[in-house]
């Protein structure tokens, strides 16, 4: 199965009615304390009863939330395109105290919602592993067109090494993050038409650009890090990571040929990074 992790943290002086629960390392006990986690949530939601912090938190919550619907009820964010908002949204008070409360069992996250595309390749570029990197993006690399991958020697048709090259950090996200893409067409999709960008997205295979990346085992171990470091930040108390999202890890051997790391081989590798 899937399913290996589940990363329950509490951190926050207003809200303390978390469970924490031990790291379990198979699919059944993960169902079992992911459950006990939503549960505990639920009930909590339909109690409704906050202490004294919680209700000082809770105006503070209500009267950004006033001055936000006033500030933009000439410019209501949601029906303009996320492309050319995200800054604006991102910048504004409310939107800054909503990222420090603390996300719970039902409002959790996953590993592919969190970490900013800059900032893995960021980690790349000071890494060993930029000297690997790849692009592709000549004119005879048409099917993976902006891919991202590593190579060590037998590198196909079509891919640039992206340290001896022009492309930069900034080049890279543009043509391998949706917002870059929906920026840089040339009719832009209406806000709404939730189908048509989900199309675009398929369509460029957004969701794979950086794949292969995270299934080199030392790029893996250090993107959950990353995404570990951004979850305190954001107060996530509920992360998963799915161990078979990208497929299974490898690393490269004396040769530069891949070797396919298996799920438990993985779990040993994790546990001495």
């Amino acid at each position: 199965m899937n399913l290996l992790f589940i990363i329950s943290i509490l951190f926050s002086s207003f809200f303390s009615n978390i469970i924490l629960l031990p790291l379990p390392f198979n699919q059944y006990a993960y169902m079992l304390a992911r459950e006990t986690i939503k549960q505990h949530d639920r009930s909590i939601q339909a109690q409704n009863k906050l202490n004294s912090k919680e209700k000082v938190v809770n105006l503070y919550l209500q009267l950004l939330q006033g001055n936000e619907y006033v500030n933009t009820k000439k410019y209501f964010y949601p029906s303009r395109p996320i492309e050319t908002e995200l800054e604006n949204i991102t910048k504004s008070s409310f939107y800054q105290f909503l990222k420090l409360l603390p996300k719970g069992g039902n409002l959790h996250l996953h590993e592919t919602q969190i970490l900013d595309r800059k900032v893995l390749l960021e980690s790349i570029k000071n890494s060993p592993e930029y000297d690997l990197l790849y692009i592709c993006d000549q004119n005879d690399c048409i099917k993976n067109k902006y891919y991202l991958n590593y190579y060590k020697n037998n590198v196909p048709s079509g891919w640039t090494k992206v340290k001896d090259s022009n492309w930069t950090i900034s080049n890279i996200i543009k043509k391998t993050t949706l917002i870059g893409i929906l920026n840089d067409l040339k009719t832009p999709i209406y806000s709404t038409d939730a189908e048509a960008r989900w199309n675009l997205a398929d369509q460029h295979g957004v969701f794979n650009f950086y794949r292969d990346l995270l299934r080199y085992n030392v790029t893996r171990f250090n993107y959950m890090k990353l995404v570990l470091d951004h979850a305190l930040e954001e107060n996530i108390q509920l992360l998963e990571f799915r161990r078979g999202f990208f497929g299974n890890l490898f690393y490269f051997d004396e040769n530069g040929i891949r070797i396919s790391i298996n799920a438990t081989e993985e779990l040993d590798l994790l546990l001495k990074f």
